[in-house]
């Protein structure tokens, strides 16, 4: 499986042709797991369904982590190729938390997600 290669800055990336570049492997998972992780539940029109509840759970409110990290696992599993996340939150300073998810995929890769 393929997707489309992010930049850091969360845009397309290019090949050096000018084609569209792709991802896959471990890094594709990693990069699809960071997507949904950033999705918002009820962002994406076709499918209300997916992302997190940040509005509705956990921003505006002080959840305990695990219910933060639940959620974050869960959306990292939903993924195709992942079969094991475990979320680590590191830091809650200046309104900001940061992380990291660490993945399996079906094929025995591992991968570090930051948040």
């Amino acid at each position: 499986m393929k997707s489309l290669a992010l930049t850091d800055t969360w845009d397309l990336c290019l090949t050096p042709s000018g084609s569209l570049a792709t991802v896959e492997g471990s890094a594709r998972a990693a990069q699809d797991v960071a997507t949904a992780c950033r999705t918002f539940k009820g962002e994406c029109w076709f499918n209300q369904n997916l992302g997190i509840p940040y509005f509705e759970q956990i921003l505006g409110s002080a959840p305990p982590d695990i219910i933060i990290r639940q959620k974050l696992e869960d959306e990292a599993l939903a993924q195709p190729e992942v079969v094991e996340a475990r979320a680590v939150l590191i830091e809650f300073k200046n309104r900001k938390l940061t992380g990291r998810i660490r993945i399996k995929t079906v094929h025995g890769e591992s991968a570090d997600v930051i948040l």
